[in-house]
Order: structure tokens, then C-alpha cells, then sequence
């Protein structure tokens, strides 16, 4: 896919075009500043997939979704107060990884080590900045290798 300048009535749209690619043992990495709208873009996604309440995990760190008479959990993660490996590894992060039936949206990724990443799972990663217009981001979305076992 790639680079959009969209407000929050266009984003709607266009997320629209990325869910057929969400699918059980996928990774989304959503890298941007601070109060870009990470959050903002992964409630839209929930949403239009038929979650009703989705929340920030600033402060829990890790949101489930799971919808009633489906096996698919959807994750929404956010390690910005992760200052070490040793805080990622006693939240049970990595744990997230090993069901064949989740779906992973994790906010500053980069707090992790790239190469513990689930190698076999699909990956994609969502880049969001400001805009001179308060009321748009640039967003660019690129699919990232994956090794399928």
C-alpha cells in the first residue's frame, strides 16, 4: 500500500482496504510520534471488524478483544513505558505469540528486540506523522518479510 494524507473521516475508508489482510498470526507495527494516533487507528480497524469497546492499553500495557463464538483474540498493545527487556518479559508479551489464532497491533515496537519477532507470522508496519493541516496524518503502510514455517 502506500502513503496517504487522510483525516479521520478518510481513514475510515481506507482502513477498510487493509482488513481482508488481518487474518489469525498477523503483526501490525505502529511506529509515530507521540500523539500521532497509533491508538486512533487501531480503534478504527476494531470497529469496522465488529469490536464495540476499544480501549487505550497506555496503562495496561495489553488489551484483549475476543468476540463471542470466535476463536480469533485480537491484541492491542503499547510499550512505551517498557524501559528494559526484562519489563517486556514479565508482562507475558511474548506469550501473545504463541496461539495460532491472535492477531497482534503493538505500539512502539522498537522497545522490543527485532529479532524475537514471530518470524512465521505476516508482518506489516504502519507509519503515522503530523501533518502542517491539524486535522490530517501522513500515513504509510508497507507489508515486512516474513518466513513462513
Amino acid at each position: 500500500m502506500k502513503s496517504q494524507i487522510l483525516d479521520l473521516l478518510e481513514l475510515k475508508s481506507w482502513c477498510k482496504e487493509f482488513i481482508p489482510l488481518l487474518k489469525p498470526k498477523t503483526l501490525v507495527f505502529l511506529d509515530g510520534p507521540l500523539g500521532v494516533g497509533k491508538t486512533e487507528w487501531v480503534k478504527t480497524i476494531l470497529h469496522q471488524m465488529g469490536y464495540t469497546e476499544v480501549l487505550s492499553p497506555t496503562f495496561s500495557l495489553i488489551n484483549e478483544y475476543k468476540k463471542e463464538n470466535e476463536t480469533l483474540v485480537v491484541y492491542h498493545v503499547d510499550l512505551y513505558r517498557i524501559e528494559s527487556s526484562e519489563d517486556l518479559e514479565s508482562t507475558g508479551f511474548w506469550d501473545l505469540f504463541s496461539s495460532e489464532k491472535s492477531m497482534v497491533f503493538v505500539e512502539w515496537s522498537e522497545k522490543a528486540q527485532s529479532q524475537d519477532w514471530p518470524m512465521d507470522w505476516d508482518q506489516y508496519q504502519l507509519k503515522i506523522d503530523f501533518c502542517k493541516n491539524e486535522s490530517q496524518r501522513l500515513y504509510k503502510l508497507t507489508q515486512r518479510k516474513a518466513i513462513h514455517k
